[in-house]
């Protein structure tokens, strides 16, 4: 018996008989669904764009969330949106508004998302390692992120420094 048939044998002792019911080692942590359905789509399915295209309602966020926030700078975006635009680099091609609402309900705003641990990070669904690095490198501006009444102490500390500067 030559070395390939032992192998072979040996795949066979080890695998589920053909008629054995089996399951995947692990579940998928995703749900699939036909993205352009209304029922499922945010935006509803399709949407027309600017050439008259039935394209996805999808087509395009990114970038025109990026230029909404260019113009208008953090007031004119949700604060889930920023999250989005952070989670951008982490998350290539895939939704992130999701996992940033779940973000924002699990720690409650972005600087409890921010501070979280790594391993509580990790929990929520959809979360990686890489969401984790992108949290962390992120700067934020305190202020745009603090209760009101933080936002204004911080406010008159800063006026009240020279130039209107920490350092």
């Amino acid at each position: 018996m030559t070395s390939y048939e032992k192998g072979l044998l040996e795949l066979d002792r080890r695998s589920a008989p053909l008629s054995a019911d089996v399951e995947p080692a692990y579940k998928p942590r995703y749900q699939k669904n036909h993205r352009l359905d209304n029922s499922v789509a945010a935006g509803g399915g399709l949407v027309t764009d600017e050439f008259g295209n039935q394209v996805p309602h999808y087509w395009g966020h990114r970038e025109r969330l990026r230029q909404r926030f260019l113009k208008g700078g953090s007031d004119a975006v949700a604060e889930y949106e920023v999250l989005e635009m952070i989670l951008f680099n982490a998350i290539q091609r895939i939704d992130v508004k999701p996992l940033a609402k779940r973000l924002l309900a699990e720690f409650g705003n972005l600087n409890g998302v921010v501070a979280a641990s790594e391993s509580r990070i990790l929990k929520v669904e959809g979360a990686t390692s890489k969401v984790v690095f992108q949290l962390e490198k992120t700067p934020l501006s305190p202020i745009r992120f603090m209760e009101p009444a933080q936002s204004i102490m911080c406010r008159s500390i800063q006026e009240s420094l020279p130039n209107g500067r920490w350092n």
